[in-house]
């Protein structure tokens, strides 16, 4: 990638981070969504000893339901107060097998998880 296509980049994500900082979205997807994560986790069988990458994360819709079922759960997202909004969820459920890590999805690199993305497996239904 040439310096000023990572410039533009690194301001896009930026951008994106602030934009969904704005406003209290965990309240929003509380209301419009709640029951979508559970439903997700359940389509998928989810069970202890699997283990989750939820990208885009953001205040843990789906990492939550996902670590509930007993999977080992990191949260990636851009956006580090929706991420800190979804760990005060788990630690208010005792849910201590969630780990979130403010943090470019495509930095991940190749770790294996047996499921990918539920945040974007959402935006597919809604």
């Amino acid at each position: 990638m040439t310096a000023p296509a990572k410039e533009a980049d690194r301001t896009l994500k930026a951008n994106h981070r602030a934009m969904w900082a704005l406003g209290d979205y965990p309240v929003l997807a509380a209301d419009i969504i709640s029951d979508l994560g559970q439903i997700l986790v359940g389509a998928c069988g989810m069970r202890p000893g699997d283990r989750v990458l939820d990208v885009a994360a953001g205040s843990g819709n789906a990492a939550i339901p996902a670590a509930r079922a007993g999977a080992s759960v990191v949260a990636c997202d851009l956006t580090p107060e929706l991420l800190a909004a979804g760990q005060r969820q788990a630690e208010r459920e005792g849910i201590d097998h969630l780990r979130a890590a403010v943090q470019r999805n495509e930095a991940l690199g190749a770790q294996p998880f047996c499921a990918l993305a539920l945040h974007h497996l959402a935006k597919a239904i809604g």
